[in-house]
């Protein structure tokens, strides 16, 4: 590598930095498993919110990182990604919640149609209360959680649903962190899938747990049915 090529990546991550050192705040954007369209909305709306969505190669945006010792920033610098940039220290998590939410309606229905062609029920949720209050009201064969929920994460849905019920719980989700598998096992779930997904892994795995625990709550119903 040439020394010119070297200057201009040291000018590069200089930009970087200035940029999120002058910020108010700074947010990385998860952009895989979005079309080309779903980015170029985010950036739209961004922009219409006064930020600055900048996809920088991420060993730039590392770098820049390190230089200012925002580790957590550098944490979360995983996969294809980008950062949002802003004067308005909440506008990028406004818009960002606002377009997750519409693009986890268009996943969730996704999984509602492709289980359905199998022949399958299915109830959803849109939030974690909601989520909550229907697993309490139904005895459902399984149970597709995702920690990134509005009013009650999953982990905390999780840990809820265990206090009254062993409905088979899939944590199903974009964080990939062993802590979070680590977690979401912990609170009670009995299997964890990461985003991006194939819908045959998720329909196999159901079908796995299904299988692996329909006996034992028939047995379990029974036996409460003999006890009454």
């Amino acid at each position: 590598m040439n020394q010119q090529v070297l200057e201009q990546k040291k000018q590069i991550v200089a930009d970087i930095a200035s940029k999120m050192e002058n910020a108010a705040s700074t947010v990385v954007v998860e952009y895989r498993g979005l079309s080309v369209k779903e980015v170029t909305e985010l950036r739209k709306t961004l922009r219409e919110e006064g930020c600055e969505f900048a996809v920088y190669k991420n060993t730039m945006v590392q770098r820049a990182s390190e230089q200012l010792g925002y580790d957590e920033l550098l944490d979360s610098l995983k996969g294809p990604n980008a950062i949002a940039i802003s004067t308005d220290a909440v506008a990028p998590a406004r818009v960002l919640c606002k377009f997750a939410k519409k693009h986890e309606k268009l996943i969730v229905k996704g999984i509602r149609f492709s289980l359905e062609q199998d022949g399958m029920e299915v109830d959803c949720a849109y939030d974690g209360e909601e989520a909550l209050n229907k697993a309490k009201s139904n005895s459902y064969d399984m149970i597709l959680l995702d920690i990134m929920l509005p009013k009650m994460d999953g982990f905390e849905v999780c840990q809820a649903i265990r206090e009254f019920s062993d409905m088979p719980i899939v944590m199903l989700t974009a964080k990939g962190d062993d802590m979070d598998k680590i977690l979401g096992l912990e609170y009670g779930a009995d299997d964890y899938i990461t985003k991006p997904f194939n819908i045959l892994e998720v329909k196999a795995r159901i079908k796995a747990i299904m299988r692996r625990t329909s006996p034992a709550r028939q047995q379990a119903a029974q036996a409460s049915v003999i006890e009454k």
